[in-house]
């Protein structure tokens, strides 16, 4: 029952050891594999939850960011900075193109900066108007961007097609 025991303990130890960052338990890349790595990449993917909308009807997007890069990546925590992400709306009749991004919170007390590890993938909604102004009814073109390295550095994602119907009975739900 001992050995049992031990070989359980043992066991443990070795997925806890497998856990934890190379770092803590080895020393790590040599100088010519540091020069090599590629650093954090952020992708980023937007999708609609509901499309096509009725004209002041409202939008929930859904964004997923994914550190494509061999390396960690830094940005701040989507949950508390206000400022994340920028909305780029284009006309498709007419070809207007707006950005839209909300002020950054001032007052925060937090520690804001989360460090994303290679190949780490982040998920977050918010409504798209709460970042740009009522739409009118169109076809539109909704791009969001992410800025992360210190806001050095600007991912761009897919581009989404949108369509806002007038809101007319026809339209509305039965």
């Amino acid at each position: 029952m001992t050995m049992l025991r031990y070989l359980f303990l043992l066991g443990g130890l070795i997925c806890l050891f497998s856990l934890l960052p190379a770092e803590i338990w080895a020393e790590g890349p040599g100088p010519a594999q540091e020069s090599a790595e590629k650093p954090g990449t952020l992708q980023v993917f937007l999708a609609l939850k509901k499309n096509p909308v009725i004209f002041q009807e409202d939008v929930e997007c859904e964004v997923l960011l994914k550190n494509s890069g061999a390396s960690q990546l830094i940005m701040k925590f989507p949950g508390i900075d206000r400022s994340m992400p920028i909305v780029r709306v284009r006309s498709l009749t007419t070809g207007d193109a707006q950005q839209y991004q909300r002020s950054a919170d001032t007052s925060q007390r937090f520690f804001s900066d989360l460090t994303l590890a290679a190949g780490a993938v982040l998920k977050k909604s918010f409504s798209l108007r709460d970042i740009v102004p009522l739409l009118r009814p169109d076809e539109y073109q909704i791009t969001v961007f992410w800025r992360y390295d210190n806001e050095n550095r600007t991912a761009e994602s897919n581009s989404v097609r949108l369509v806002v119907l007038p809101g007319s009975p026809a339209n509305l739900p039965p």
